[in-house]
């Protein structure tokens, strides 16, 4: 961990760019990670189906909460992908995004392609009693 630690340290040596990219990037998919689990919950309470036992709840005020939750992310990932100073060149440009959707386009054609014939969902693997 130290390494890479060191090495993304060290792009801020060579470009700032790259350590701009790599910053935002990963600030990106962090709020999506959090969009997508919150997101499931939002639309299991939508659908109106059970949630799986838990220790506690949020109760009437749940969803509300998820609601505002939910938009403050999507604001913060929009935002994530902004440059730092308005109308930049090349260089200025945030390139967060571009590598973003190709991930995601990359993921998602070999879902289509590949693991959709091969995934096993972890719920198929609990034993029912």
């Amino acid at each position: 961990m130290l390494v890479v630690s060191l090495l993304i340290t060290a792009l801020n040596f060579g470009s700032r760019v790259a350590l701009n990219t790599i910053i935002s990037l990963s600030n990106a998919a962090l709020l999506f990670s959090y969009i997508a689990s919150l997101g499931s919950i939002r639309i299991t309470r939508w659908r109106g189906e059970e949630l799986l036992p838990r220790r506690w709840s949020l109760g009437n005020w749940g969803s509300i909460i998820n609601d505002v939750a939910l938009a403050f992310l999507f604001l913060s990932f929009i935002f994530s992908f902004f440059p730092e100073t308005p109308m930049p060149g090349a260089e200025g440009m945030s390139w967060a995004i571009v590598i973003f959707a190709f991930v995601i386009a990359a993921a998602s054609l070999t879902y289509f392609v590949k693991a959709r014939r091969t995934y096993i969902a972890p719920g198929s693997l609990i034993k029912q009693d």
